[in-house]
């Protein structure tokens, strides 16, 4: 590795071996992001993301994951919940089947709600396909 890419892998570390258990949260919001390896390629690295609310907005945990299973997603919680992570009063979620049942499964106390962005969109294009001209 070249001198920048250790550093940021260390940097990358530290953020996530990070104690979560100062935060104070009430809103959770878990989602993936699929990225492109190479400008020109089609294979996409999947990045799963952790936000809280604290009153603030917290960047809370990044892993990647290209994978939307249950046991992908359930590790990355069990991750943020052993560095602390306190039972946030709601966890928006995106409609995928493994991360709902994750979610469910590590904080049962919470309240789940499916992310609107998300809905609006599946809403949108599945609407698209029923109304297209035939």
């Amino acid at each position: 590795m070249n001198e920048i890419t250790e550093t940021l892998w260390e940097e990358y570390e530290a953020f996530r071996g990070r104690s979560l258990a100062e935060y104070d949260l009430v809103y959770l919001f878990l989602d993936a992001v699929f990225e492109p390896l190479r400008r020109t390629g089609t294979t996409r690295e999947g990045i799963l993301c952790a936000w809280g609310i604290t009153g603030r907005r917290v960047l809370l945990h990044l892993a990647l994951g290209n994978k939307e299973s249950y046991a992908n997603r359930l590790e990355f919680l069990r991750d943020m919940v052993s560095r602390g992570l306190q039972t946030p009063l709601t966890a928006t979620t995106e409609g995928a089947p493994g991360l709902i049942r994750a979610v469910e499964d590590m904080g049962p106390k919470s309240l789940r709600v499916r992310c609107w962005a998300h809905k609006a969109r599946t809403s949108s294009t599945r609407c698209r396909r029923r109304c297209a001209p035939r």
